[in-house]
């Protein structure tokens, strides 16, 4: 019995490795940002507020929008929240 359980757990763990590095995982950025703040899922999109300004994320075609103080009207990059008021923007 003690034999059949080593190999057992012998088997299990090459399996567990073997599955663990058969996988290429692929990482995106989706900021420039050092920590995120704040996200908010409205409809299709991801809106996420960061430390390098707010990210819009498109969840149909996988685009990132980036807004900070340079290219939008926030007055500036440290994004603490985001919300919908009740007008819906």
């Amino acid at each position: 019995m003690k034999k059949r359980f080593i190999f057992s757990c012998c088997l299990l763990s090459f399996f567990l490795v073997t599955l663990a590095f058969s996988k290429n995982p692929e990482w995106n950025i989706y900021t420039y940002g050092k920590a995120i703040s704040s996200i908010l899922e409205d409809g299709n999109y991801m809106w996420v507020g960061t430390t390098g300004g707010l990210v819009k994320y498109d969840k149909n075609t996988d685009t990132p929008i980036f807004y900070n103080n340079s290219n939008s009207g926030l007055p500036n990059n440290d994004i603490s929240s985001v919300a919908i008021d009740r007008n819906g923007h």
